[in-house]
């Protein structure tokens, strides 16, 4: 009898409540205990194909079969539409009414609960696996073996499958994330708290949910010898589900044994199953994976093999009895990326000795056999950074032709093709030859093996390099050894090591490999200060800490690009976002962080991605460009914070020359007391520390230069540019492209540059200051153009408390002035030079008292000013000095005062 998919949907709900035992002498139910229990409640006989059916189902993200072409905005879209549903496309909003899961099947489930009827849904998994494979067939990256004919548009499909077919609302969800091939939201649910919170969920522990099925159980549970296939180097599921199902009797007949049906070890063809490598925090807990057994024989022998940066291959090639030679490549994920490598066939190849063209006589030395290779870049001229012929980076790749599919190369490359650069193949392991299983033989007859089989090709095909590292010499010289080894691979700029025992296996229990990167080791990777901008929240990360939406988990890291324009106030900071990350902080320092953004002592605003202007954002200091691809964020910092990144290695962004990190860790969020944004690197400091880091050996120049702007403008800004920020109308202009408010306020003056004053702290006389806004005096501004007016560079006024920070020299129209003053009820002061005292504007910090004490050519008795007189902007100046002075001195009626416009008239007339 078939399996309905409601029976389906029970299973999952009892994995993820698990039955909890009666007492504490009763041991719980496990995984495995509860999926063999419902496997005894169906009714036989089960139709063919039904442990296929299961499997897939149950583990939606195994394997390459299925493909959608759908995440969870286009499936809203379509079922907000098949459904009547609205709201659905906010799925991960973390303010939806009765929401905030970040789950669209746990969202669809909470909508349609009052539309469940008493009606049973007679669905089956047959059923759905059918649609599922007409549904995946609409994507080009499905590997079905045999695609359906003729089938249904996906709107059919879908609904079909939630509309017509009366499923449950708990089933209609699960088979939504069935769609989107991730079930956790359902099999590991979010704690149930009375007030769920950031601060609350993130105190929770993350082991508290269930323990989780794994493949390799439920292949045990429903048939052992399918388990059997499948460790022994038969790593697809499907294969493995055929052949089980092929040795079962249906008819009543003796079932076949597993001798009798399939041979010993891999199959060609068929994708071997990779283990999984340890990680090494440390080269002292690498020698106590190997050292410490308690149990067991020694190990004897370690090799440390070089981790080459590139794309894993598994490839399987067959010389069949027409002498026909078939080549078939499997990716690290399992994919069949035959079609892909097609680049690689000809070193393949010729690297094993057989003919490259068809035509060509045959001579083949061997019939059968599947390696382990890494592809990488390689250059036999000249690369990057003045260095020689080599391996080169990573993001090379695509420009060497490492997918069959573009034939000019990366689309991505600036700039002609380099001959010079092709791909290059890493061996380092063996696993079948001849026919015969080599994954139980140990690993140093296998490379034995591999080195006969291989031919190396200089700058093509070569063997991973690697060193032995004895450890019956005593653990202090065996330590000492794999030192030197790790440092000099640190040097080289290699990937890593993989840490292999000589004894063992290639998925042997006892020694399982380690794998020792730098950037596995604290302090070791590549760390540097960059600007944190904005955060959001991400599913993965979100789930493997059992949280919702509510909780900020992802950051968004950028770049300042206009640095010398910032700091001579010419433009608004403007931020390139690089990266996004999400790992590297722990669950009470993300709560700390989550705290501080909640409470406001980190000022953010909302983020609306519905907004195509983003008018919510406005009113932010900086603008940003955000690179396609990356998700939005939720919210942005009104100031932008300072944080440290680790990662391993720089990798360049496509059509830039900025880097970002490899797997970005976050290490730490300062806070703006104790560190600015304006102390994280620069795009100039970040290409730098890359090609330091890459090995570059000769100086790179900034991609994208600031041009000097030697105009005054930077001279004569608003005041208050420290504190007033500009609010610009759009947050994302070009960075090419100044703000215009900031443009308009900056006179077409030339600039001049004075002469050094140095400073001296301790007997410095109380320097006099304007009352007007904390502007320089006319004395001050007058000796200022006195002095080295042929320069016309820009200079900043420095407060004595304050020698670094830099001071924009504000100027204006008469009429300009006195309007702010008016807007502002400040009076105007006549203060005599010689009496004037500090006098700090609310506006302005007490550091930012302008200090040179000069004299005024206009009220001075001996004006030493010499500017070309007909000169505009001399006589401006000169203008509005002697206008500022007779406002100074304009009389005030004793009755009744003046008003602004008497005023005004009475200083253009020389204070008559």
């Amino acid at each position: 009898m078939d399996i309905t998919f409601e029976s389906f949907a029970k299973l999952i709900y009892r994995l993820s409540h698990p039955p909890q035992a009666r007492s504490r002498e009763n041991r719980t139910f496990t995984p495995a205990d509860i999926f063999t229990s419902w496997l005894n409640h169906l009714d036989r006989p089960l139709p063919p194909g039904s442990g296929k059916h299961v499997l897939r189902i149950l583990f939606p993200h195994e394997g390459c079969r299925r493909r959608y072409g759908m995440k969870e905005m286009k499936l809203a879209c379509e079922l907000e539409r098949i459904l009547r549903i609205k709201g659905l496309s906010r799925w991960d909003s973390a303010g939806s009414p009765g929401g905030g899961s970040g789950c669209l099947g746990l969202e669809v489930q909470r909508v349609c609960k009052e539309r469940t009827t008493s009606r049973v849904s007679s669905l089956t998994l047959a059923e759905i696996d059918l649609r599922l494979d007409q549904l995946a067939s609409y994507s080009p990256f499905s590997q079905l073996e045999v695609p359906p004919c003729d089938p249904p548009s996906q709107t059919d499909i879908l609904s079909h499958l939630f509309r017509d077919s009366n499923l449950s609302s708990y089933a209609s969800g699960l088979l939504i994330q069935i769609i989107l091939q991730d079930i956790r939201p359902f099999l590991d649910p979010l704690p149930k708290l009375a007030l769920r919170n950031a601060t609350s969920l993130l105190r929770m522990k993350s082991t508290h949910g269930p323990p989780q099925l794994d493949l390799l159980s439920a292949m045990r549970a429903w048939d052992p010898r399918m388990a059997d296939m499948f460790v022994d180097g038969k790593g697809d599921l499907d294969w493995c589900a055929d052949m089980a199902e092929a040795m079962r009797s249906w008819d009543g007949e003796e079932p076949l044994s597993l001798d009798e049906c399939v041979f010993a070890g891999p199959v060609i063809g068929v994708n071997v199953q990779i283990p999984k490598c340890l990680k090494g925090r440390s080269v002292e807990a690498v020698l106590d994976s190997f050292c410490r057994k308690r149990y067991g024989p020694a190990v004897g022998t370690i090799w440390a093999e070089t981790k080459y940066d590139g794309y894993r291959m598994q490839i399987h090639v067959e010389v069949k009895s027409d002498n026909d030679i078939r080549i078939t490549i499997f990716s690290k994920s399992k994919r069949n990326a035959t079609i892909d490598r097609i680049h690689t066939h000809s070193i393949i190849l010729a690297a094993l000795g057989l003919p490259i063209h068809h035509a060509l006589p045959q001579h083949p030395r061997l019939r059968s056999v599947i390696l382990e290779a890494e592809v990488i870049p390689y250059n036999e001229g000249h690369r990057q950074g003045g260095r020689g012929p080599g391996i080169e980076e990573f993001w090379w790749l695509g420009s060497a032709g490492v997918t069959g599919g573009e034939e000019n190369g990366d689309p991505h490359a600036e700039g002609p093709l380099d001959p010079n650069r092709h791909l290059c193949l890493a061996f380092f392991d063996i696993l079948h030859l001849d026919g015969h299983s080599l994954l139980t033989e140990d690993y140093e007859r296998r490379r034995q093996l591999l080195e006969s089989v291989l031919q190396p090709i200089e700058g093509f095909a070569s063997l991973a390099e690697r060193t032995a590292i004895d450890l019956g010499v005593g653990r202090s010289v065996a330590l000492q050894a794999l030192q030197v080894v790790f440092d000099k691979c640190n040097e080289t700029r290699c990937e890593g090591l993989v840490i292999k025992a000589g004894r063992s296996s290639y998925m042997d229990p006892r020694w399982r490999w380690v794998k020792l990167k730098k950037d596995y080791i604290p302090n070791l990777g590549d760390c540097i200060d960059l600007v944190l901008l904005g955060a959001g929240w991400d599913p993965d990360r979100a789930r493997g800490l059992r949280v919702d939406t509510s909780v900020l988990t992802t950051f968004y890291i950028g770049v300042l690009t206009n640095h010398e324009k910032v700091k001579s106030r010419l433009e608004s900071p403007h931020f390139e976002i690089l990266f996004p990350v999400s790992y590297g902080l722990d669950r009470d320092a993300l709560e700390m962080v989550n705290s501080k953004i909640r409470l406001g002592s980190w000022r953010t605003k909302p983020y609306d991605k519905d907004d195509p202007f983003k008018r919510r954002l406005i009113g932010l200091s900086w603008t940003y460009r955000m690179p396609r691809g990356i998700k939005t964020p939720s919210i942005l910092f009104e100031k932008p914070l300072c944080a440290e990144i680790m990662g391993a290695g720089f990798l360049k962004l496509p059509s830039s020359q900025l880097y970002e990190l490899r797997f970005p860790r976050l290490q730490k969020i300062f806070d703006p007391s104790e560190r600015s944004y304006a102390d994280a690197l620069t795009s100039t400091a970040l290409i730098a520390a890359a090609h330091q880091s890459l090995g570059y050996s000769s100086g790179t120049v900034n991609p994208h230069p600031s041009p000097q702007d030697d105009s005054i403008r930077a001279l004569w800004r608003s005041a208050s540019a420290k504190t007033l920020t500009d609010i610009t109308e759009f947050p994302t202009p070009s960075p090419e492209r100044p703000s215009p408010r900031r443009m308009q306020s900056a006179p077409q003056l030339p600039t001049f540059k004075p002469s050094p004053r140095t400073p001296s702290p301790r007997s410095r006389q109380p320097q006099e200051s304007s009352p007007i806004f904390g502007l320089p005096s006319a004395h001050q501004l007058a000796n200022a153009l006195t002095t080295d007016t042929t320069s016309f560079q820009q200079r900043s006024f420095v407060s004595p408390e304050s020698e670094d920070v830099e001071c924009a020299m504000p100027f204006g129209s008469v009429t300009q002035t006195l309007n702010g003053l008016k807007r502002l009820g400040s009076p105007i002061a006549a203060t005599p030079p010689k009496a004037a005292k500090h006098q700090h504007s609310p506006l302005r910090p007490t550091s930012h008292v302008f200090t040179p004490p000069l004299t005024s050519p206009v009220l001075g008795p001996k004006p030493s000013l010499q500017l070309a007189a007909s000169g505009s902007p001399s006589r401006s100046i000169l203008r509005n000095l002697e206008v500022n002075s007779n406002l100074r001195n304009a009389p005030r009626s004793a009755s009744k005062a003046l008003s602004l416009r008497s005023r005004i008239r009475i200083a253009l007339q020389g204070g008559r």
